[in-house]
């Protein structure tokens, strides 16, 4: 075993045990009170609640214990404390309305494991209103409607899923809870294809400084006063959800950037 990973058996250790400790703590604290509770219903002449009340302890103390070995038993799973933070409505009513669309183009494009990076897409771009939800017109997967403005959102969902697909390809994201490369993927979708090779080649991928001077390098080059989203990566991810396992655990996680709505990021690695 190497120092790093024996490092991190100890800490988890000793979290493990800090866990255990907060929770001895409180009961201890709650059993001081209901002994208080118990000796005014006694002098009062409540004998008769006494064996109820000590019955609804015994309940909540295994509840509290089971919960307790729960949380135990997931830190020797994954080798580490876990946090998951659960979050609803990420995206529109609009957006979830094209979620059998969605699916069936992820499907289409083996890009199914990502239809909550698509949904999260399609917010940041038009929160699922209008007529090329997508923003898919200026991509080169629009054929149909090629330099014109897409009017099927049926099409535009399927031109933005090719995109994507391409996009994560190039970035050689390796799943899901892949953000680093995610990341790369998505300000790639943004600026489009040209981006993740540049970021590759000089940074060995994304980083929001690199988003930034590719923006300007691309406006100074066009002539523009702009170009794309330098934060595009945040804005999307500030939507982007996504559900995985491990060790035999189904666990739903939420993950959110650091943004302007303060959104927490799950723990889970």
């Amino acid at each position: 075993m190497s120092e790093k990973s024996g490092y991190r058996k100890t800490k988890n250790s000793r979290k493990r045990r800090s866990s255990w400790k907060r929770f001895r703590r409180k009961f201890i604290r709650f059993w001081r009170m209901f002994g208080r509770a118990v000796r005014y219903l006694y002098q009062a002449g409540g004998k008769i609640v006494i064996p109820a009340a000590a019955l609804i302890v015994v309940f909540v103390a295994v509840g509290a214990l089971e919960q307790n070995q729960k949380i135990s038993e997931m830190q020797k799973v994954t080798g580490k404390d876990t946090t998951i933070t659960i979050r609803k409505n990420l995206v529109s009513d609009q957006v979830e309305a094209y979620s059998d669309v969605i699916q069936k183009y992820a499907d289409e494009y083996s890009v199914s494991d990502y239809t909550g990076l698509i949904k999260a897409i399609m917010m940041q771009e038009s929160r699922g209103d209008g007529t090329d939800p997508m923003q898919a017109s200026a991509s080169f997967y629009n054929e149909r409607y090629a330099g014109q403005t897409i009017t099927d959102p049926d099409y535009s969902i399927r031109a933005g899923v090719r995109e994507l697909a391409a996009a994560l390809k190039a970035a050689e994201v390796q799943g899901p809870d892949d953000i680093e490369r995610i990341s790369l993927a998505v300000q790639g979708y943004n600026y489009g294809p040209g981006y993740i090779d540049w970021a590759k080649k000089n940074y060995g991928g994304y980083s929001a400084e690199n988003a930034a001077t590719f923006s300007n390098m691309k406006a100074y080059e066009n002539g523009w006063s702009s170009y794309g989203d330098p934060d595009y990566v945040e804005h999307v991810l500030r939507y982007y959800s996504y559900s995985y396992s491990i060790s035999g655990y189904s666990i739903s996680r939420e993950n959110a950037v650091k943004s302007e709505s303060a959104f927490a990021a799950s723990a889970v690695s």
